[in-house]
Formats: C-alpha cells, sequence, structure tokens
C-alpha cells in the first residue's frame, strides 16, 4: 500500500472532481453541523 504526504490541508480528490462529482460539503465544519442538526 502506498502512502504519500500531505503537505496541505486541503485535499481535492482529483479523480472524483474530474468524474463530475460534486461534494455537498465544501468544509469539514459545514458536514459536522448537518450531522449535529440530524438532517444528513
Amino acid at each position: 500500500m502506498k502512502t504519500d504526504k500531505v503537505k496541505s490541508r486541503r485535499v481535492i480528490p482529483g479523480r472524483l472532481t474530474a468524474s463530475g462529482f460534486q461534494f455537498r460539503f465544501a468544509k469539514l465544519e459545514g458536514a459536522l453541523r448537518d450531522i449535529e442538526r440530524g438532517v444528513a
């Protein structure tokens, strides 16, 4: 298994975005707030 070190906190998964996938939340904080509200 190959692991790479990431020097940035922001990682953009190239294969997913290249195939047209759109994330519901751009940042973790928004996703966590949604989970707390029970809306997910």
